[in-house]
């Protein structure tokens, strides 16, 4: 049952997070609320 959860498995956070990946994941964030406002 734990393969079926969403996304993929057990979440595992990362230790170590860059201000690289921080500024993608908002980029990311910022362009799914410009896309979403496009389909709506």
């Amino acid at each position: 049952m734990e393969i079926l959860k969403y996304p993929i498995g057990k979440f595992e956070a990362s230790k170590n997070i860059t201000t690289e990946q921080i500024d993608d994941w908002i980029k990311t964030l910022e362009d799914f609320t410009s896309e979403l406002e496009t389909c709506v």
